[in-house]
This record gives C-alpha cells, structure tokens and sequence, in this order.
C-alpha cells in the first residue's frame, strides 16, 4: 500500500477547512438568522442564538479563518500519520 506524506494531506485538509470557514464567514455575515437556524439543527436543536455574536468583525474572521486552518494542517497531518502506521 502506498503511503501518505503527511506534509501534503495536512495542506490538503487545511485548505478544504479554510475554504469551508471562509464560506462559513460569508454565510454568517450575510444571512446571521439562517446561519443561527442551520447550527441549530446541526447540533440537535441546541440554541445557538442566545450565545452568538451580533456581528462577525473582520479580525474574528480572520482569526477563525487561521485557526481553522491550523487545525486542519495538524488533522491531515495526524491522520496520514496514523494511516501510515496502519498500512504497514
């Protein structure tokens, strides 16, 4: 079986992550009530409003965008890793 280089499935799960946040983003800042809704069944009815910001700034956004996807650098990185030692 051929192995994976953790290095390349770390930036390939960081990107798809920092993709997904920024769309996240955008949703949020557009349409706040369906964003709140969406999380809300997401999570099992949950509620979400009561804790959620009135408004995304730019600099929580881009710390969000950055920790998404340091998250999914390690993630990617953890997980070929982990295939690695499985396959061999």
């Amino acid at each position: 079986m051929e192995k994976l280089r953790p290095s390349a499935v770390g930036k390939t799960v960081a990107i798809f992550l920092g993709i997904v946040s920024a769309l996240c983003w955008i949703f949020v800042s557009i349409a706040r009530d369906g964003a709140i809704w969406l999380m809300n069944v997401l999570t099992h009815s949950l509620d979400r409003g009561s804790i959620a910001a009135k408004q995304v700034t730019f600099v929580n956004g881009i710390i969000g965008l950055v920790v998404w996807i340091v998250i999914g650098y390690i993630l990617g990185a953890l997980f070929a890793y982990i295939y690695n030692k499985f396959a061999e």
